[in-house]
């Protein structure tokens, strides 16, 4: 089992939303090719910690509104522009993003998140755009 299943297993038995975050999210959303040693996940649960074959997985709270009105990949999305950072964020990254998104997920994605900080909003608006929204 990877440490993503287990993290889904875990949030599904708990009734937590969840998202990686961090190295995680870029890990998942192929902006990252580095696999991180402890995987990072936000929820709306406790924080705690497992270990799967060497592998942390930890789990920050966050509030419930910054995750439980998305859908998994906007979550995952927004997490990922966290991790690389306002200055960070290049048209590669954004097209990458765009190019893992149907029309209807860039549609939702834009939906997801209009309280998101005004720089991920940015970034969000321009995915929207290469997909067609």
């Amino acid at each position: 089992m990877t440490p993503d299943a287990l993290a889904q297993a875990i949030a599904r038995n708990h009734n937590w939303t969840i998202a990686p975050s961090e190295q995680s999210a870029l890990n998942a959303l192929g902006l990252s090719t580095q696999v991180p040693a402890t995987w990072k996940y936000i929820s709306d649960g406790p924080y705690t910690s497992y270990e799967l074959d060497g592998a942390l997985i930890q789990f920050k709270r966050t509030t419930n509104k910054n995750i439980s009105s998305m859908s998994p990949t906007s979550r995952l999305i927004v997490q990922a522009l966290k991790a690389l950072g306002k200055d960070e964020i290049t048209d590669e990254a954004l097209e990458k993003i765009a190019a893992r998104l149907t029309k209807e997920d860039a549609k939702r994605l834009v939906d997801d998140t209009p309280r998101t900080t005004a720089w991920i909003r940015d970034a969000i608006r321009e995915i929207g755009k290469m997909r067609g929204g």
